[in-house]
């Protein structure tokens, strides 16, 4: 009899902790609809911009964190290895441009610049489209128009013609197939969507590594014509990265539950009118203007391409104004020993940065490596023995998937979560600008003084200003908020 006594008493203590652990699931549920309920694309602290998101007011399934969730991360890994591995391996087609039309650098550097501030600046856009349309929809649709560009590029029989076909057409592809993969990770991952993104994104250093190599062999094989077009071919494959990514349960389209959050507050009885909506998004941007430290970020993402972007495209360029031997190939074990040291420096720095003790420090210490990327660039302009180029390359390449990679976390520290969506708006545009820019002034440089070793060296001092400002607004801060602890404790002992 005890013994049995002894199993319905364990019975009922189990019973009891089955029903804690339900309460406990209902509750973190509860917290998921509220932190989601003030917008609809959130930043997640590990990963690039989302612009999507993972929780809706109205009954929306969880997200199922794992199963076919990890072949949706398989996609997106080889979608990275095609978008950004073609737009990092570039900088080998554009020695082949200058050649084939004999133009400025300033007017072939608009290429890239324009291909990649496009990319970038269409994720609201296209971040729309997912839910009017669906992912997978969107992403094979710009796998057709990328292979399109492509395709008609190595038909260009101008620079203009290039400048439209891949400069516009090409990037309106990527940048329909590079945002939904952030947009469909966070559909299907919530707990573990800082591996799924440190996973995906493992494919921007892959392609990079792949794509110089390739990019260099295809243009000694077969000319800059033949390298277009089975470059068009590969790129086709995002229609089947496209494929892979099944949609979740249909669900209530983002823009609708936003426009229901901002009726509910105004008046839930009421629908909510165009003016009200827009002067809404108006006090929600204007609130961000009147915020230094993040009008001040964004002036450091800005100058983030003169740092990134513009050494991956003008190291070939830059190898071969120094008379090095086998200039293609020796710009292609360049690019690859950055793209190689980025994949090492993305899992360590999102372990760093993880850290308890680190914690506090986040921003100084992110702010001190965009510094130091500034710095590195302009050592690549200082040496041509090719040993020291490498190790210089593999520093930058890991200092720059700090700096890269935890922007977001950096962000989150001084913007709350009701105004991360349209903080996120703010610092695509200015990458968008510093992406324009960079590669565009770089080229006007190499036109006037005739060397692209001013180009890195104004790259690296705009990057080192920018954050040391941004370094110089938070020890001002600091000091201004410890002193004013001070003076509490005064008049609180007084």
């Amino acid at each position: 009899m005890e013994t049995v006594h002894e199993e319905e008493e364990q019975v009922d203590v189990e019973e009891e902790e089955e029903k804690e652990e339900e309460d406990e699931e209902e509750e973190e549920e509860e917290e998921e609809i509220d932190t989601t309920s003030n917008g609809a694309h959130q930043l997640t602290e590990k990963s690039e911009p989302n612009f999507g998101s993972t929780a809706s007011l109205d009954n929306t399934p969880k997200p199922p964190d794992g199963g076919y969730g990890w072949v949706v991360v398989v996609g997106c890994m080889l979608g990275h290895v095609l978008v950004v591995g073609t737009a990092r391996g570039f900088g080998i087609f554009y020695v082949a441009l200058i050649e084939k039309f004999q133009m400025s650098a300033a007017a072939t550097s608009l290429v890239p610049s324009l291909f990649n501030c496009l990319r970038m600046v269409l994720g609201p856009l296209v971040s729309w489209l997912c839910d009017r349309f669906t992912v997978r929809k969107v992403v094979i649709f710009g796998g057709l128009m990328y292979s399109v560009g492509c395709v008609a590029s190595a038909f260009a029989t101008s620079l203009f013609f290039l400048t439209i076909s891949f400069g516009v057409i090409a990037a309106l592809g990527a940048g329909c197939i590079f945002t939904p993969m952030f947009v469909i990770l966070s559909q299907y991952f919530d707990k573990n969507k800082g591996k799924a993104m440190a996973f995906s994104t493992l494919g921007a250093g892959i392609g990079t590594v792949i794509m110089a190599q390739l990019v260099t062999f295809l243009l000694g094989e077969y000319s800059f014509y033949g390298a277009m077009l089975i470059t068009g071919g590969l790129v086709l494959n995002n229609c089947v990265v496209g494929a892979l990514f099944r949609p979740l349960p249909e669900r209530k389209p983002i823009v609708k539950r936003v426009l229901e959050d901002i009726a509910e507050e105004e008046d839930p009885k009421e629908e909510v009118s165009k003016c009200s909506r827009f002067w809404h998004v108006l006090k929600e941007r204007a609130s961000l203007m009147k915020n230094v430290t993040f009008m001040l970020h964004c002036f450091t993402v800005m100058g983030m391409p003169f740092s990134v972007n513009l050494p991956l495209v003008f190291i070939p360029p830059l190898v071969k104004e120094f008379g090095i031997a086998n200039h293609r190939t020796t710009a292609a074990m360049l690019i690859s020993a950055m793209s190689l040291s980025d994949m090492c420096g993305r899992f360590c720095f999102g372990f760093i940065f993880d850290l308890k003790f680190m914690r506090p420090w986040r921003r100084p210490f992110h702010t001190t490596l965009g510094i130091l990327m500034g710095s590195i660039v302009t050592l690549l302009s200082v040496t041509q023995d090719v040993a020291w180029l490498v190790v210089i390359c593999a520093a930058w390449g890991f200092v720059e998937s700090g700096f890269h990679s935890q922007r977001a976390t950096i962000q989150s520290t001084f913007i709350s979560k009701r105004q991360m969506s349209n903080s996120v708006g703010f610092m695509i545009l200015f990458q968008g600008i510093g992406n324009i820019t960079c590669a565009t002034l770089a080229g006007v440089m190499k036109d006037i003084w005739g060397s692209y070793k001013y180009g890195f060296v104004f790259g690296g001092c705009v990057m080192i200003a920018f954050c040391s400002l941004f370094q110089l607004e938070y020890i001002v801060t600091q000091i201004i908020a410890k002193r004013r602890r001070n003076r509490n404790q005064k008049e609180a002992v007084a």
